[in-house]
């Protein structure tokens, strides 16, 4: 057992030997509300790295969709109008590779696909653009058409109910490379 101090006995006014309970009470409420400001402030920290990583999966996957297709344009030997049941249009390209090799793009079920066609094998088939990234579009130009651009193209709804088009990527290609 504590015995108090004769200044205590004294004075019993100035004697503290701990907190009221409005101290502790005004000590809680500012804590609470340190609390909630971090917790706010954690949530918009969350929020801003899920568009980042949100961004940066969507760059990747457009990078790796630019490096196929310009390699693919690139190794071409022509690209032809038809090719046994593919036809070549705004939504789709055909590429007649070295030997007996083609690959197909095709815009198709709002989905980019690449199929590659070696011999009678059954195709390779690889879904290059998952839906909901937009639509993409095939054009050609240059001298002898030998310039193939995919271009995509992403609608998104505004305020005002009216959709926008936004074109997030354009991928140019010569026919063979910079070798012809």
């Amino acid at each position: 057992m504590r015995v108090p101090s004769a200044n205590c006995l004294a004075a019993p006014g100035r004697c503290r030997r701990g907190f009221t309970l409005l101290e502790m009470l005004v000590i809680m409420v500012a804590m609470g509300i340190l609390i909630a400001l971090l917790a706010v402030t954690m949530l918009g920290i969350l929020r801003v790295e899920g568009g980042s990583r949100t961004a940066l999966d969507r760059i990747s996957i457009y990078a790796r969709l630019a490096d196929q297709f310009r390699s693919d344009v690139a190794q071409a030997e022509a690209a032809p109008e038809r090719w046994q049941t593919q036809a070549a249009g705004p939504a789709c390209v055909i590429l007649r590779m070295a030997g007996d090799e083609h690959v197909v793009y095709r815009w198709e079920t709002n989905q980019l696909l690449r199929m590659q066609f070696t011999g009678s094998a059954k195709p390779i088939r690889t879904v290059l653009l998952a839906p909901g990234r937009g639509d993409v579009a095939f054009h050609r130009s240059g001298p002898g058409d030998r310039l193939l651009t995919l271009s995509c193209v992403e609608t998104r709804s505004q305020r005002d109910k009216k959709p926008a088009t936004h074109t997030l990527l354009e991928i140019s290609a010569a026919l063979g490379g910079v070798h012809r």
